[in-house]
């Protein structure tokens, strides 16, 4: 806080930092963006996520929050009472849940691959140069319907969390001669090496099965569907160990 004030600007009040910190609040944007890319949104990560996802859709409809009346899994988005009651712990509320019928079977053995990490196997990721809902949704149910050895197609977004805007553009700062005047530092007035993108969009595709085969069968499958041109093919890329 040594290096910020508040300062009036066209009106309104504004948190402003010292001209001389610029650097240090572009690498606060980059190191947030490291964080997902290397952490938050890791490929291992987001496998797990879909897992655990597909169990509790599939787990909807039979499993009942414990403490309740009988209120379903979903249905406790709409009922405050059972929707303090849903916690992290449903994980092992499902696994144990009494399923004389069989009903949790395949929840069950989802969350059990969870839990040995046998997870979905990760086959491959494309960088898209646009983000497009509509080619998204037609992609995904194209893409599926052709290649049925495929669990997931999904879009992982990495930006500065302004989307395709460098949130430097609305920083504030102000200068050691005077301290009062809120002021705008533009890249173009710092380092031509600064980032000029400030978003990409990774589709990724993740295969139920863990043999050779099919593996080899879904990455042959993916190169062929989006060669082309609009798309870069990292096959082998990592961002850290999984």
């Amino acid at each position: 806080m040594k290096f910020v004030r508040v300062i009036k600007d066209d009106g309104v009040l504004q948190i402003c930092v010292r001209d001389k910190e610029v650097y240090n609040v572009y690498e606060m944007f980059h190191a947030r963006h490291m964080l997902h890319l290397r952490a938050y949104k890791h490929k291992t990560c987001s496998i797990v996520e879909e897992m655990i996802k597909e169990a509790l859709i599939k787990a909807k409809d039979h499993f009942r929050v414990p403490g309740t009346a009988g209120v379903e899994l979903f249905a406790a988005a709409s009922a405050p009472e059972a929707y303090t009651l849903l916690t992290d712990q449903v994980f092992q509320q499902i696994m144990s849940f009494h399923d004389p019928d069989g009903k949790l079977k395949e929840a069950k053995a989802i969350l059990k691959r969870v839990e040995k990490r046998q997870l979905y196997k990760f086959v491959d990721q494309t960088l898209k140069k646009t983000e497009d809902n509509v080619y998204f949704k037609h992609t995904v149910s194209a893409f599926t319907s052709h290649c049925m050895l495929i669990y997931s197609l999904t879009r992982v977004t990495f930006d500065y969390e302004m989307k395709e805007q460098n949130p430097m553009d609305y920083v504030k700062f102000f200068k050691k001669d005077n301290i009062n005047v809120a002021v705008t530092i533009h890249r173009e007035q710092l380092s031509k090496i600064l980032p000029t993108t400030f978003r990409d969009v990774q589709i990724r595709v993740i295969c139920r099965k863990d043999d050779d085969a099919s593996i080899k069968a879904a990455r042959r499958c993916f190169s062929a569907w989006f060669g082309d041109g609009d798309t870069t093919t990292e096959q082998h890329l990592d961002t850290a160990q999984t």
